[in-house]
């Protein structure tokens, strides 16, 4: 029982904490990453024109600067660039995301690096033409050694990995070549004040809708909410549910059969005077006990095989994790304490069946 009760711990938090390594890595990108950078794409209808099909470059080219102009003007907003971007790819344990980044003129890579505080800490700054600085997650998740095609399946040799940067919210930027990319738009180098586009892009005058394609605070969260968490705790849930039931199926098997083969010793104990009330609490302490070791083991067994998962799986891919998550201990607890509470029928049926020793034989 106590190696069952070990090994059930371990396996829940185990699987916790490879699903929640997801939810963690993905946190950075889309809500730590959005407090510094957001992208925005503007329909034509939202710039105000009656009649999108007769606008003519220099118009929108004007509305365009207009809107860079206001926003810079912005509390909280530090620059504004209409430019090309590219996505980085990033894989977790479960799933695999995309957040843009911009490919910016070569004279203003170093101080969109400052913004998002992000230091080059290999290789170089970009050159040329298509030349890309990854943030060290990104590449460690990737692959991605310096000299590397970027994005090589989508792009073929158009970008090449020339440096490497440490950042707090995978900070990727690069030179942009012809028109390879994955989308032209609005980079909003903002604070954390202001990184909700609808109300910054409401306080100069334009309503976003959604025609419009913007990446800021909100979208980075709802995606976390809804599509990460929300599915992760689902899963979580279902698992505990199933697993309990296999674990919950085992104890009452063992511990019934158990209890069977000791009755000739609970009836001995009566016969020495015992009463049926001290005969269930010896039971009571001896489930408890069980318990208490098997969650003690699991800890001890989930403990070390953590570390060797950090070792061998989170670092070498650059995932970000948790360790300790209280509201899963919470429910593991609950869960035994059902199970306990579940042992007290057959114990219950023992207890009443208890009978001297000299009455053992009927």
């Amino acid at each position: 029982m106590i190696i069952i009760i070990s090994l059930t711990f371990t396996v829940m938090y185990i699987i916790n904490i490879l699903l929640m390594a997801t939810a963690e890595s993905f946190k950075i990108a889309f809500e730590e990453y959005p407090k510094r950078v957001c992208f925005a794409q503007l329909s034509l209808d939202t710039y105000g024109f009656e009649n999108p099909d007769e606008v003519t470059p220099e118009q929108y080219k004007a509305k365009r600067e207009e809107t860079i102009e206001k926003l810079k003007a912005h509390e909280g907003i530090e620059n504004v660039y209409f430019t090309q971007f590219l996505n980085y790819r990033y894989s977790a344990i479960v799933g695999s995301v995309g957040e843009e980044f911009p490919l910016l003129d070569k004279e203003e890579i170093p101080s969109y690096l400052k913004h998002m505080n992000a230091e080059l800490i290999d290789g170089r700054m970009p050159e040329n033409d298509g030349e890309i600085l990854v943030d060290t997650h990104i590449m460690k998740n990737q692959h991605y050694s310096i000299g590397d095609n970027f994005q090589g399946k989508s792009f073929g040799d158009t970008f090449k990995v020339v440096g490497v940067l440490e950042s707090e919210c995978f900070a990727c930027a690069g030179t942009p070549k012809g028109y390879s990319n994955n989308g032209f738009g609005y980079v909003i180098l903002c604070d954390e004040k202001n990184c909700d586009m609808k109300k910054v892009f409401a306080d100069i005058g334009i309503t976003i809708t959604d025609l419009d394609g913007i990446s800021d605070i909100n979208t980075g969260r709802d995606f976390i909410e809804k599509e990460v968490e929300k599915e992760i705790n689902a899963s979580l849930s279902g698992i505990i549910i199933v697993v309990m039931a296999f674990l919950a199926i085992a104890i009452m098997t063992g511990y019934i059969s158990s209890m069977r083969n000791r009755m000739n010793e609970y009836c001995l104990y009566t016969s020495l005077g015992f009463s049926k009330k001290e005969v269930y609490g010896m039971m009571m302490r001896e489930i408890f006990f069980n318990f208490i070791i098997g969650i003690i083991g699991g800890a001890v067994i989930t403990a070390a095989a953590i570390f060797i998962i950090i070792k061998l799986v989170f670092e070498p891919l650059g995932l970000m994790y948790g360790i300790l998550y209280p509201m899963l201990l919470l429910k593991i607890t609950a869960a035994f304490a059902a199970i306990v509470g579940v042992l007290q029928i057959p114990a219950a049926v023992i207890i009443n069946n208890i009978k001297t020793i000299d009455r053992i034989e009927e």
